[in-house]
C-alpha cells in the first residue's frame, strides 16, 4: 500500500466519489460505500488542521 498524506487521502477519496457520481452505477446501490468514504474524509480533518496550523506557525517564524 502506498503511504499517502492526509491531504492526498482526502482528495483522492473525493476524486473517486466524483467518478462514482459520474458513472452509470446506481448511487442507491453505492450509498454505504459513499457514506464510509465521507466518514473517512471527515475523520482526517484533525490531521489536515494540524498540518495547516504547523505550516502557518513555521511561516510566521520565518517571516
Amino acid at each position: 500500500m502506498i503511504d499517502m498524506t492526509p491531504k492526498q487521502r482526502v482528495f483522492g477519496t473525493l476524486k473517486n466519489l466524483l467518478k462514482v457520481t459520474e458513472s452509470d452505477i446506481s448511487l442507491d446501490a453505492e450509498r454505504a460505500r459513499i457514506k464510509v468514504a465521507l466518514e473517512r474524509c471527515i475523520s482526517w480533518e484533525g490531521q489536515l488542521s494540524d498540518i495547516r496550523d504547523s505550516e502557518q506557525l513555521i511561516a510566521s517564524n520565518i517571516g
